[in-house]
């Protein structure tokens, strides 16, 4: 975890070129395999991305994150807005800020170091469920990366 308490820390290792694993994150087509089931990414400062995916317990449900890339450093960092609405949510906005770095420890393995911040982090239990939900979708993007 993260030292604070508004904040969730993920470390994840990755067996494959840096270049796949951060190309996985800024294209569409990509953040489909490994994430929602709709995507739509402008990668670059300032642009924006769209995610959608519908509840597995009900489809009428749209899960929604939109965001804004506040910084991008290719295969290096990225830092963006997560807003985030839906089921989990009803009738509100949940904004985060999320930041990844990406280090190549050796070649084709490429640590991830992801931090989530914001207001609606300071419970544990939120904390501890966005934590195992980035868990989950950091390992689909390790299969979607280490099968090329």
């Amino acid at each position: 975890m993260a030292s604070s308490t508004n904040a969730l820390t993920v470390k994840y290792t990755i067996h494959a070129p840096l270049q796949e694993v951060y190309k996985a994150w800024v294209t569409p087509q990509l953040v489909q395999r490994w994430g929602p089931e709709r995507a739509t990414v402008d990668a670059r400062v300032g642009g924006h991305f769209r995610f959608e995916s519908r509840s597995e317990d009900n489809p009428k449900d749209l899960h929604l994150v939109t965001g804004e890339y506040k910084e991008l450093v290719p295969a290096q960092r990225m830092v963006m807005t997560w807003v985030y609405q839906g089921p989990m949510a009803p009738g509100k906005k949940i904004e985060t800020l999320v930041s990844v770095n990406f280090t190549e420890l050796a070649p084709r393995v490429v640590e991830l170091d992801l931090t989530e911040e914001g207001p609606s982090l300071a419970d544990e239990e939120a904390r501890e469920a966005g934590q195992q939900a980035w868990m989950e979708a950091l390992k689909m993007l390790e299969i979607l990366c280490s099968a090329k």
